[in-house]
């Protein structure tokens, strides 16, 4: 800066602070911003507020937890209800019968595998379809006409892997076959049923039991296999049906019987609801 442009640097100084001075005057200064109103009462987070909000998220947390459980329980049991092991088999004949259909019914809630004979294909659609189409796998109905077809088809059915409704290979793999507890009789005695009992009991050694309409007694026979005859009366029906089990699986326990039981209530109570 030279000598003669030093006097008009200083008046351009002199006129800004000028100029500063008038507009401070006439424009006055932004205040700063009032500070935000304080909370109502309602809306603050007192101890008493915090505690019960937690109390209410703990809440949820264990009814959520609770339900889940319930559920989870619910689907093992189902699950465990509607597949039960399922290793031995039961021979009804006359599963078409009144009284063998009580039959049919009171093994298949005790995770028993039936093989039922039946005198046309009308009756074992008619049994077929008294039966909860969960445990349709574990019966299976046989028409009785003539001794040798039948005997074939009941060893046919021994060798099948059960449910026999399920995908896959329908035999059993060796070592895995059903064990044949024994067979129910409730057609009485007649030449031919006489004869597939007789072909039967050389087919294999077997427990037979028959259940006939009277008074409650019983008595023995013998038809080249043990045999027992129990006669049932519609008062004694469930009482029959019970020594019938006990008969056929003499090693069953009290706590498998209660677990049959309550498998059995069990599945009565879900198709109640």
């Amino acid at each position: 800066m030279d000598a003669a442009t030093q006097p008009v640097w200083a008046g351009v100084a002199w006129l800004r602070e000028v100029a500063t001075q008038v507009i401070e005057s006439i424009v006055p200064p932004q205040a700063s911003p009032p500070p935000p109103p304080p909370l109502p009462p309602s809306l603050r987070l007192t101890p008493g507020f915090v505690r019960a909000l937690a109390a209410v998220g703990w809440t949820a947390v264990a009814l959520w937890t609770g339900a889940r459980f319930v559920r989870h329980w619910r689907c093992e049991g189902r699950r465990s209800v509607a597949s039960p092991k399922r290793t031995q088999c039961v021979l009804v004949l006359g599963g078409d019968t009144p009284l063998g259909q009580s039959v049919v019914e009171y093994l298949l809630a005790h995770n028993l595998i039936v093989l039922a004979s039946v005198s046309s294909a009308a009756s074992a659609q008619a049994l077929e379809s008294r039966i909860d189409p969960e445990i349709q796998g574990y019966v299976r109905t046989i028409q009785l006409h003539d001794a040798t077809s039948f005997v074939h088809a009941v060893h046919a059915s021994l060798c099948l892997r059960y449910p026999w409704t399920a995908t896959g290979d329908p035999y059993a793999r060796p070592g895995q076959a059903v064990e044949w507890l024994g067979t129910v009789n409730t057609l009485g005695m007649t030449n031919m049923l006489t004869d597939v009992l007789q072909r039967l009991a050389s087919l294999r050694r077997h427990l037979m039991i028959h259940i006939l309409p009277g008074s409650s007694r019983a008595s023995s026979t013998a038809i080249g296999t043990p045999s027992v005859t129990l006669h049932a009366s519609p008062h004694s029906e469930s009482r029959v049906l019970a020594r019938m089990l006990r008969l056929l699986l003499p090693s069953r326990t009290w706590r498998a019987c209660l677990s049959s039981w309550l498998s059995s209530l069990w599945t009565r109570l879900r198709a109640l609801m």
